[in-house]
């Protein structure tokens, strides 16, 4: 797969000049081509080298131009961008591919409440699979012309590797499976990853391979800079070289994908990251959550190329020397649960549980695994009421109110009943501090990191001890000698860089004065979209990671992340980890996305239609391995009586392959679906006409259920959760909520259900998805599928088609 502007890619490109819809030539007739001919091309043509071409206003009227294009193979369209000469005035742009005499529309431009589209550069997404493309312009009764057209696109997408590759030279020819039985590591580094391998094989394609001396696949180690790796596969033998454990895998993972039902295509890949540092950061997991997030490293962290995972510990991993810090944290959620204590600070993303030291340890361990490194996050002067709650005597005073702070300025209220943070002028600031620390590294045993937080410090200098000497001063003596503490045991100190800039909750002074070692981690980027913001700290020497960094708002990302000085980024949850969770706060879906941009020097922002089409199918292989759908032949089942064609979408009737559709809403909320079969599982196909309400940080709103009714009298229900497995039908797969405001909840309704995807009859983008529901009781026969509109929101559920699985 490689990115284009289709009239520089290197296939044969023709365009002609037409009538709307009929083959009469209509040729420009103000700024023309050099020469009057049936078919342009690139050679002999202007409009694609950027020579201007147009219209006479008083001949065309409100007539309309196609601008027929043709190619020899397919290509997906990304997205189209037109550059009007100084005098011309569009009044419209729209795309069209002709498939088999079908005017299908794919994508389209209109000045809202306008006749003329008075922008020079005019930008259309399209998002579609084309081998023909007609722009068609309208007139406006005035001239119109082009400077240049170009249509971006990527071809050879079946053949997608992703994260993207540095170097890919592939050949159509493969080394049969017949040819490969075992694999050979020259070095006990890559065992683990060869081992993988062989599991991942195995899965896919149902071949047993061995360990052996010789094999036909072979691992060798070889002196690699960052995590850098190759892979040469010829008819005989592929060989796979990396530097280091984890780039083992991450080759193993990448040769997966160059496998075919018939071998291992032949060729080669030559790979090395963008960014050297590139992170996941969550809370220490709860006890039934550590199977979903061991899951998530195998299945999800590792093939996506992400070397290091930043654990925050805080209060739920055992204390030997501070049980009161647990017995606190156990008491504020079940306090607060009861309704008598306001919520503590990130409930839900800390877990619960108190970890014991061992299991913390053998957690670290399983992570490690992979050759993936660990960074504990060890919150110490602020976001520390998991300490300040079981020692108030060390928290420094609040004196500002939760109603004082702009959402759209700051992630996190100052709080009103915990302490927020520590004071450190308090004498025995760092006996606790640097305790907790202590316990914290003991168990961790990170190799060369520790983030010790220090965002969002509210109350900085806020206690007459610290008033005297004054926030600045206060705030460069706690980060040095925390910095001291960390570099006596070889670590290099992390923290969050907010409090050193000139905007939010800061001490702007200190930024010269606290030292240059220390790695910042820049998340306010997203309260000041339109700056920069990392210049200042990029300026005053430090080395800077992009924190929170979220591929769905980060802006011009493509010159920031490639700036001196900016050494990784990582993506953060602050949700409890589970698969729901991630789910519903498009963390999953960011994750898939995120690592592209993190890995690839090719990664362009410009193209993210693009990066969602290969992620949609990556997002759903995740799914079926990381929550264990069940796979099987499935067949369609008759929706029943209460199908109608009419409740088919008037601008989805006939783009999209059903018959009928069921549609419940407030005055018909339920439907039957027959079964009477014994079954795997079921699989909906569904969507909502209307959006619904999404506060932010709580759960989706449950709009539905689907109860599988048994012949026993049994019964199992599912329930439909906007934005988690069921969604608006008229959008575009993998589009972020557009506002800052959910910055922290990117995607929405891209992880649980396979996604289908199509264009509408006026070009839009429609998604239906398909929501899997394993059957508990697969022994038992199912008779039929109750499906219920719960009636809290006035959207209508339609349910397009169902399978069962067998």
């Amino acid at each position: 797969m490689y990115l284009t502007s289709l009239f520089k890619d290197k296939a044969p490109i023709t365009y002609t000049y037409t009538k709307r819809c009929l083959n009469t030539p209509l040729f420009p007739d103000a700024d023309c081509e050099r020469e009057t001919l049936d078919v342009y091309s690139v050679e002999n043509g202007n409009l694609f080298a950027s020579r201007p071409i147009g219209w006479k206003g008083h001949v065309l009227l409100n007539g309309s131009v196609d601008i027929n294009v043709r190619a020899q193979k397919q290509y997906y369209i990304d997205h189209i961008i037109l550059r009007q000469t100084e005098y011309s005035n569009i009044g419209s742009v729209e795309i069209f591919t002709d498939r088999e005499g079908d005017w299908c529309k794919i994508g389209g431009y209109k000045m809202p409440n306008q006749h003329r589209i008075t922008e020079r550069e005019i930008y259309v997404p399209v998002g579609a699979y084309c081998e023909n493309v007609t722009v068609r312009l309208s007139g406006a009764y005035v001239a119109m012309g082009l400077e240049n057209l170009e249509i971006f696109a990527a071809a050879d997408m079946e053949n997608a590797i992703y994260p993207m590759p540095k170097y890919v030279s592939m050949q159509d020819s493969v080394l049969s499976f017949d040819n490969v039985k075992t694999v050979s590591v020259d070095d006990e580094t890559a065992r683990p990853a060869a081992e993988y391998l062989i599991e991942l094989v195995k899965e896919k394609f149902g071949k047993t391979w061995t360990i052996a001396e010789n094999g036909e696949v072979r691992f060798s180690l070889f002196d690699a800079k960052n995590d850098a790796y190759e892979i040469q596969t010829t008819e005989k033998n592929c060989q796979i070289t990396a530097g280091n454990k984890r780039a083992f895998f991450y080759a193993a993972y990448t040769l997966m994908q160059t496998m075919k039902k018939e071998g291992i295509q032949q060729g080669q890949i030559k790979d090395e990251p963008m960014m050297d540092m590139r992170g996941f950061h969550l809370a220490l997991p709860s006890r039934k959550d550590t199977p979903f997030f061991k899951k998530l490293v195998k299945e999800l962290l590792v093939p996506l190329r992400y070397n290091m995972i930043f654990l925050q510990i805080s209060g739920a991993m055992r204390y030997d020397k501070y049980p009161e810090i647990n017995e606190k944290w156990i008491e504020s959620c079940e306090r607060y649960e009861k309704g008598e204590w306001p919520q503590p600070a990130h409930y839900g993303f800390i877990s619960r549980d108190i970890l014991e030291k061992t299991e913390v340890s053998e957690l670290c361990a399983y992570i490690r695994s992979f050759g993936l490194e660990i960074i504990p996050e060890i919150q110490s002067l602020s976001h520390s009421q998991y300490i300040s709650t079981a020692y108030p005597f060390l928290a420094e005073i609040e004196n500002k109110k939760a109603s004082d702070v702009d959402l759209y300025e700051a992630d996190e209220r100052p709080a009103e009943f915990y302490y927020h943070n520590l004071c450190p002028s308090h004498p025995q600031y760092y006996d606790y501090v640097l305790g907790v620390a202590e316990e914290v590294l003991d168990v961790v045993k990170p190799e060369r990191f520790a983030h010790m937080g220090h965002d969002e410090v509210y109350s900085l200098g806020k206690c007459d001890k610290c008033k005297e000497r004054g926030a600045t001063a206060v705030y460069v003596e706690e980060v040095t000698r925390l910095n001291e503490f960390l570099k006596s045991k070889n670590l290099t100190m992390m923290i969050w860089s907010d409090m050193l800039q000139n905007e939010t909750y800061s001490v702007p002074d200190a930024i010269h004065q606290v030292p240059k070692d220390i790695i910042m981690l820049d998340f306010t980027w997203y309260f000041h979209p339109e700056k920069d913001i990392e210049d200042r700290l990029l300026e005053a020497g430090y080395q800077v990671m992009m924190g929170n960094m979220y591929s769905s708002h980060y802006t011009r990302y493509n010159t920031r992340s490639r700036k001196p000085g900016i050494i990784g980024a990582e993506v953060s949850t602050w949700v409890p980890c589970n698969e729901r969770s991630y789910a519903y706060e498009g963390k999953l879906y960011d994750l898939v996305y995120s690592a592209n941009t993190m890995w690839s020097e090719a990664y362009n922002a410009e193209y993210r239609l693009t990066y969602g089409e290969i992620v949609k199918p990556i997002i759903w292989e995740m799914r079926k391995r990381i929550g264990g759908i069940v796979e099987g032949e499935k067949t369609e089942l008759n929706l029943g009586e209460g199908a109608h064609r009419e409740y088919i979408p008037s601008e989805l009737v006939g783009k999209i392959p059903y018959a009928k559709t069921l549609l419940l809403s407030m005055k018909k909320p339920q439907a039957e679906i027959p079964v009477n079969d014994t079954i795997k599982g079921v699989r909906l196909v569904h969507g909502t006409d209307l959006s619904v309400e999404r506060v932010m940080w709580k759960p989706a709103q449950k709009i539905g259920e689907y109860t599988l009714v048994y012949e026993d009298g049994t019964t199992y229900t599912d329930t439909m959760e906007y934005g988690e497995n069921i969604y608006k039908y008229a959008h575009t797969y993998g589009t972020p909520i557009p506002s800052f405001l959910f910055r922290h909840e990117g995607y929405t309704g891209t992880y649980s259900s396979k996604a289908i995807c199509g264009k509408d009859k006026d070009g839009n983008d429609y998604t239906l998805l398909e929501y899997p529901i394993n059957n508990p009781y697969s022994e038992k026969k199912v008779t039929k599928i109750i499906v219920k509109h719960n009636q809290n929101t006035d959207t209508n559920i339609l349910v397009f088609a169902a399978y069962k699985v067998k």
